[in-house]
C-alpha cells in the first residue's frame, strides 16, 4: 500500500501537501454513513474497518495502524504539521472551517495603520507556529516601532518582549529551550506600568523591573514582519493589544478561544481568520483593519475532535445553570433526638385504629445504643411497632386476639449505626413483613385476627410509657402511617422523596420537618399532630439534584476536641483570590477562634470566639486586613454559605450569596508555605465544633454574580480559575479529596462523615422505556402529495429503548407514551442533527385519536426553525390540516415563552425540556430557563414527542416520575 507517490512502484509523482485519516474499508459504505464520520477521528475498532492510518502520531518514521490488524506503514521523509483549533468545532457542527494566516519569511506582512497604541499599561498577544526550528529573522511577529515589538532573536530560540519607555528600549526575554517552536504555542508580553512580564502559553516565565510610559508612535503597525529587519516564515493567527496588563488567569482565559472584539480593554484584535480577501479585520469598535501584501491563508483540518481537551476548561457562566443547581432555600429537616426524654406522642384517633397498615420511618442513629431497646414509632399495647436493637436489628411488633406476636425480625446488624435508613413494616392480617431501604428482610405468617387499641402513637421512645425510657437517639423523619399494605415497588416508588399528604390511603404523616411551638404537623387531611417533647430541628446539607434514584451525600462532621483537615502545599493565589465553603455550627455562637479555614500567614475564614463575627483576613505587605460583619440575623446552626474575595483592591464577605461588607486594601497576598487547614486554626489552636462540605479556593475574585453560582452547585474541579476544591461529601476514608488537577488532598483528622437525608428536594425520576410507546400520525394523501411529504413518518427507537429518531420530513406525527402527565414530572432531550426548516416539541395531554378526532383539544410545545413562530405552546382542538399547524393559537392567549418567543431552534444542539404538572400548575423549562408558568386548567392527556416537517430528529434520556 503506497501513499503520496505514484501508486505503481515508480519513484515519481510525489504529492505536495497535508494528508491525514487514511483508511480502508472491507464493505461498500453509504453516502450517509460517509458523512457521518468524516468530521471525526476514528476509535480504530469500528465494524469493517481493515486499515485505519490517522497520520497524526509518528514515531520512529512509522505511521500507526489503528486497527487490531497493525499494518503500520514506514514514513519516508514527511513530517508531522500541527494544526490550530480555537473555536469549538463539535459546537458548530461537521464541517467547520477554521483559517490561520501564512507567512513565507520573502516580504510577507500584514500592516495596520494608526494602530493602537496604549501608554500606560499594554498586552500583546498572538499564536504563531515557525516554520523553522530557531526563528529564520529578527523582531518579526509584531512590531510597532518605536513603542512595542514582540520580538524573536535569529537563528536562536530566544524570544524578547520590547517596550520603548522614556526615550530608551526596555525588555525582557526568554529561551524556549524546551519549546518546539514549529508547533503552535501562545505568547503574550504585559507591561503594568512597573513591570514587564513574558507568557508562553499562558505561563509567566520572565520579567523585568521597568517605570514609565510607552512612546506614542505615528507609524504602521505590522504583523509578521519588523521594518528594521526582516519578515516572519511561519503561520500566525489572534493578534490581540490590549490598554491593560491581563493577569495571569485572563491570559490562560483569552488564550483558549477566540475574543469577541467586545472585551473591555481590547483596543485592537486581528483573529486572521477570514480565509479569503487581503484584509486582516480589526473586530474591536476602533476598527482599524490591516492590509495582507504577500501571506496566504491557510485551512486548518475541519476535524475537532483530537484537540478537545482530556480535562477541558469549564466555564462556570456556562456550566451552572439553574437546571442543576441545588435549591437553598428548600433544606429539608429531620428531627433530632438526643437519647434523655425526647420523644413525640400523637392522641389517640379513628384514623390511627388501623386493621391493615404499612408504617414507615426513615431513622439515623447517633452511634451505638447503649440500651439493649430504643422505641421508634408505633401504638401503645405493641400495635405495629418498630422497635430498634443495639445489636443491629429491627423488630416488627403487633398485637393480635392470642397477643403479642413477634414474628419478622431482620437479621442482625442489617442497620447500619450513623447512616440514614429507611424502615417500613407491612401488615394484611395474614402476613407481616419488614423491609430496609426498601428491600424485603423478614416476612412471617399471622394466624389469629389483627388487634389495634385505643392507645397514644408514640414516637422515639418506650412505646408502652414514653417517660420510662428506651429512648431514641439519633434522627427520624418521614413518618408513615397508611391503611393499605403498599408493595415493595411501592414503597421504593415514593422513599426518596416527600409526600403532598393526600396520596390515597395514606391516614397519618409526620414529615419532621417543620416543628412550631413544639408541635409536629400530620399533613393529612386527618390532622392529628404531635406534641415534642425536647426533640430539636436539624438541617441537612441540601441534596444535589440528580435524574434518577437519589445517591448518599455526605458532609464532615468536627466535634471541636481536635478534629482537622491538614491540606500540604495549598494553593496560595497573591493576586487576586476567593475563599468559600458551606458551614453549619453546632453552637448558637462560635465555639473558637479562626478555626473554619486557616492558611497562615496568606488567608482566614475566621470566626470569632463566643460571637457570631465572621471575619475574612489576608495577610499582606507584612500585615493582616481584613473585613467583617456581625451575623445578627443569621442562625449559625443552619447550613450558611460563606465566601471572601479579594481582587487586588477590595476585600469582600458574602453570606449565602449576598455581600455584607468590604474594606478597601490594595497589594499582594503573602506567599506561605504552611499547610492550610480546615476546621482548625494554627494560630489559636481552636477546633471547630459543626459540619463543613465544599470548600474551595480560587485564584480570581469571583463576583456578585458568580458567587450564588457556585454556592448552589456541585463543581467538576475543572473549572476555570478553580485551584482547590474539597468538597468533603465522599463518605469514607481519612483523606479529603481535593477535585482539581493540583491534587492538594487532604488528610483528615478526627473528623468524621456525617450523612445526609437522602430524600430529594425535587421528585425522584427514572429512564422510561420507550419500547412500549406508539405511533400516531396526521394522515392526508393529498396534503403528503401536494407537499411532497412521506406519509407516515417514520419512528426508529434505538434497542436500548432510551431514544427514538423521527427519520421523514413527514406530515405531523406523534409518538405516544403509555402514561399521562398530571400530577407529574417528566424530563426529556430533543436534539435535530440536520439543519432545520419546520417544527419540533411535545405534546402534553394528547389521547389515542387526537390526529383525526373532531373533539380533540390538547396542548402542543412547537418550536419553528424559522423566524416566523419561533417557541409557542399551542392549542390543538379538532382535527387539524397540515396547513393549521403553522397557526395554531395560544394555549392562553397573550402567554409566550419568557426568553425563547423570539429564538429558533438549532440544529445539532441538544435542548434539555422538563415538564411539571404539579399543585394546579403547569410549568415548562427549557435548559434551565423557566419559560412557561400557569395555571393548569388543562384536562389530562398523554406525554408525546411530536415532529412535522422535520427529519432527523432525536428524543432521548426521557424520564419521568411514573
Amino acid at each position: 500500500l503506497r501513499i503520496a507517490c505514484n501508486l505503481d512502484c515508480s519513484n515519481a509523482n510525489w504529492f505536495k501537501g497535508q494528508l491525514t485519516e487514511i483508511r480502508l474499508w472491507n464493505k461498500v459504505r453509504t453516502e450517509t454513513e460517509i458523512k457521518d464520520n468524516m468530521f471525526h477521528r476514528l476509535q480504530g475498532d469500528e465494524d469493517g474497518l481493515a486499515g485505519y492510518w490517522p497520520l497524526n502520531d509518528i514515531a520512529n518514521n512509522t505511521a500507526s495502524d489503528d486497527t487490531k490488524n497493525e499494518n503500520h506503514g514506514k514514513v519516508y521523509g514527511a513530517v508531522e504539521d500541527e494544526q490550530l483549533h480555537l473555536i469549538d468545532g463539535q459546537a458548530q457542527g461537521p464541517g467547520t472551517t477554521e483559517y490561520v494566516l501564512r507567512f513565507d519569511g520573502s516580504g510577507d506582512y500584514v500592516q495596520v495603520d494608526n494602530p493602537p497604541n496604549p501608554t500606560d499599561a499594554i498586552t500583546v498577544s498572538c499564536w504563531a507556529k515557525s516554520k523553522t526550528p530557531t526563528w529564520n529573522n529578527y523582531g518579526m511577529l509584531i512590531s510597532k516601532r518605536n513603542a512595542f515589538l514582540m520580538y524573536p532573536y535569529q537563528n536562536t530560540q530566544w524570544l524578547q518582549f520590547y517596550l520603548y519607555l522614556d526615550g530608551g528600549w526596555h525588555y525582557t526575554e526568554f529561551k524556549l529551550a524546551d519549546t518546539d517552536i514549529t508547533k503552535w504555542h501562545h505568547y503574550a508580553g504585559t507591561f503594568d506600568g512597573k513591570i514587564i512580564r513574558f507568557y508562553v502559553d499562558g505561563q509567566e516565565v520572565s520579567n523585568t523591573a521597568s517605570s514609565g510610559k510607552i512612546a506614542q508612535d505615528t507609524n504602521p503597525m505590522y504583523i509578521g514582519y519588523d521594518s528594521a529587519y526582516n519578515s516572519f516564515n511561519g503561520k500566525m493567527r489572534e493578534v490581540q493589544i490590549w490598554d491593560k496588563a491581563l493577569t495571569d488567569a485572563e491570559i490562560q482565559n483569552s488564550m483558549l478561544a477566540p475574543a469577541t472584539g467586545s472585551e473591555a480593554g481590547l483596543v485592537g484584535y486581528w483573529p486572521l481568520s477570514e480565509g479569503h480577501g487581503n484584509t486582516a479585520n480589526d473586530q474591536t469598535s476602533n476598527g482599524k483593519n490591516g492590509a495582507i501584501v504577500g501571506a496566504v491563508w491557510d485551512e486548518q483540518l475541519p476535524i475537532y475532535e483530537e484537540n478537545t481537551p482530556a480535562v477541558p476548561k469549564v466555564d462556570i457562566d456556562q456550566s451552572l445553570t439553574p437546571a442543576d443547581a441545588f435549591d437553598t432555600q428548600k433544606t429539608e429537616s429531620v428531627l433530632y433526638f438526643d437519647g434523655d426524654a425526647d420523644y413525640i406522642t400523637v392522641a389517640d384517633d379513628q384514623a390511627l385504629r388501623v386493621q391493615q397498615y404499612t408504617v414507615e420511618v426513615w431513622m439515623k442513629t447517633d452511634g451505638v445504643p447503649k440500651e439493649d431497646w430504643q422505641g421508634i414509632v408505633g401504638k401503645s399495647g405493641r400495635d405495629y411497632n418498630i422497635l430498634l436493637n443495639k445489636t443491629g436489628y429491627i423488630r416488627h411488633r403487633f398485637q393480635t386476639t392470642t397477643g403479642v406476636n413477634i414474628l419478622s425480625d431482620t437479621p442482625a446488624d442489617s442497620i447500619q449505626w450513623d447512616k440514614w435508613q429507611h424502615i417500613a413494616i407491612t401488615n394484611d392480617g395474614t402476613t407481616a413483613k419488614t423491609y430496609i431501604n426498601g428491600d424485603l428482610q423478614a416476612h412471617g405468617s399471622i394466624i389469629n385476627p389483627l388487634l389495634v387499641h385505643q392507645t397514644p402513637l408514640i414516637m422515639g421512645a418506650n412505646l408502652n410509657d414514653p417517660n420510662s425510657g428506651n429512648w431514641f437517639k439519633g434522627q427520624l423523619t418521614e413518618i408513615r402511617l397508611w391503611d393499605t399494605v403498599r408493595t415493595e415497588t411501592e414503597i421504593k416508588d415514593n422513599m426518596l422523596h416527600r409526600l403532598q399528604g393526600d396520596e390515597a390511603g395514606l391516614v397519618g404523616y409526620w414529615p419532621l420537618n417543620n416543628i412550631a411551638n413544639n408541635t409536629t404537623s400530620d399533613k393529612t387531611s386527618n390532622k392529628n399532630d404531635g406534641k415534642v417533647f425536647g426533640a430539636v430541628e436539624d438541617q441537612q446539607f441540601p441534596l444535589i439534584p440528580v435524574t434518577g434514584t437519589n445517591t448518599r451525600q455526605d458532609v464532615l462532621k468536627f466535634d471541636s476536641s481536635g478534629d482537622y483537615v491538614e491540606v500540604e502545599n495549598p494553593p496560595n493565589p497573591t493576586d487576586a483570590i476567593t475563599v468559600a465553603c458551606w458551614v453549619k455550627s453546632k453552637t448558637p455562637k462560635w465555639n473558637g477562634q479562626g478555626m473554619l479555614i486557616s492558611k497562615r500567614n496568606a488567608f482566614l475564614m475566621y470566626p470569632c470566639q463566643g460571637t457570631k463575627k465572621l471575619q475574612f483576613y489576608l495577610y499582606g505587605d507584612g500585615g493582616w486586613h481584613y473585613t467583617e460583619s456581625e451575623l445578627t440575623n443569621v442562625d449559625l446552626t443552619k447550613w450558611h454559605h460563606y465566601a471572601g474575595t479579594f481582587d487586588g483592591n477590595m476585600i469582600r464577605l458574602y453570606v449565602d450569596g449576598k455581600e455584607v461588607n468590604n474594606t478597601a486594601y490594595s497589594g499582594k497576598i503573602a506567599q506561605d508555605a504552611n499547610p492550610m487547614y480546615i476546621g482548625y486554626d494554627t494560630g489559636w489552636s481552636n477546633s471547630f465544633n459543626g459540619k463543613m462540605t465544599e470548600v474551595q479556593v480560587w485564584n480570581k475574585a469571583l463576583t456578585a454574580t458568580e458567587i450564588p453560582k457556585i454556592m448552589n452547585h456541585k463543581l467538576t474541579g475543572h473549572e476555570e480559575n478553580l485551584v482547590g476544591y474539597w468538597p468533603l461529601d465522599q463518605g469514607y476514608g481519612n483523606v479529603a479529596t481535593d477535585e482539581t488537577l493540583r491534587n492538594a488532598n487532604g488528610v483528615i483528622i478526627g473528623a468524621v462523615w456525617d450523612e445526609q437525608l437522602p430524600i430529594g428536594i425535587k421528585p425522584a425520576v427514572s429512564e422510561v422505556d420507550l419500547s412500549n410507546w406508539t405511533t400516531e400520525n396526521y394522515q392526508n394523501a393529498a396534503e403528503a402529495a401536494t407537499y411532497n411529504k412521506p406519509n407516515p413518518a417514520q419512528w426508529d427507537i434505538a434497542a436500548d429503548g432510551q431514544s427514538v429518531k423521527e427519520t421523514q420530513d413527514a406530515l405531523p406525527s406523534y409518538f405516544l407514551s403509555d402514561f399521562t402527565t398530571k400530577g407529574h414530572t417528566i424530563l426529556a432531550k430533543l436534539t435535530v442533527t440536520n439543519a432545520g426548516r419546520n417544527y419540533i416539541g411535545f405534546a402534553l395531554n394528547f389521547n389515542p385519536g387526537d390526529t383525526t378526532n373532531s373533539s380533540a383539544d390538547f396542548l402542543l410545545l412547537n418550536w419553528n426553525a424559522r423566524s416566523a413562530d419561533y417557541l409557542k405552546l399551542s392549542s390543538v382542538k379538532g382535527q387539524q390540516t397540515f396547513l393549521h399547524y403553522t397557526r395554531l393559537p395560544d394555549a392562553v392567549p397573550g402567554e409566550e415563552a419568557a426568553t425563547l418567543s423570539s429564538t429558533t431552534w438549532v440544529a445539532n444542539q441538544t435542548y434539555q425540556f422538563k415538564f411539571e404538572r404539579k399543585n394546579n400548575k403547569l410549568q415548562i423549562w427549557i435548559d434551565g430557563s423557566l419559560e412557561f408558568d400557569l395555571n393548569d386548567t388543562f384536562p389530562d392527556g398523554r406525554f408525546a414527542c411530536f415532529v412535522a416537517a422535520e427529519k432527523n430528529v432525536v428524543f432521548s434520556d426521557i424520564q419521568a416520575d411514573v
